[in-house]
């Protein structure tokens, strides 16, 4: 899939987004793509845990139901922090957060005899 992803340009992801014909696997490879294309200055920009550019990666087991109220809490946690533009403090600046919970597939346990 990453071969023919670079070739999406996430410069113009509004048109594959919004059209109807384009399906939903694509208009979700296209969101991935130019969230990965907002992420990189995070990766270069990273001085810490105390600077501007933050970076997480984590893994953990979860059931569905944990992984909805993991959720729940994570919009939790934007509604408390995060401002509307005309409502943002001075120091404040626009912030790009993405979030992706994506189960690993699961691999059916071999019966060998």
């Amino acid at each position: 899939m990453r071969v023919w992803c670079r070739s999406l340009s996430p410069a113009r992801p509004k048109k594959v987004l919004d059209d109807p014909q384009a399906g939903p696997v694509r208009r979700v490879t296209v969101a991935v793509v130019v969230a990965e294309h907002a992420a990189a200055p995070a990766h270069e920009e990273y001085r810490g845990p105390e600077g501007w550019a933050q970076v997480q990666r984590h893994g953990t087991w979860l059931t569905r139901e944990e992984l909805l109220a993991f959720m729940r809490e994570y919009h939790a946690l934007l509604d408390r922090y995060g401002h509307p533009r005309e409502e943002a403090p001075d120091g404040a600046r626009p912030v790009l957060m993405r979030f992706y919970a994506v189960p690993e597939p699961v691999v059916p346990e071999s019966t060998s005899p």
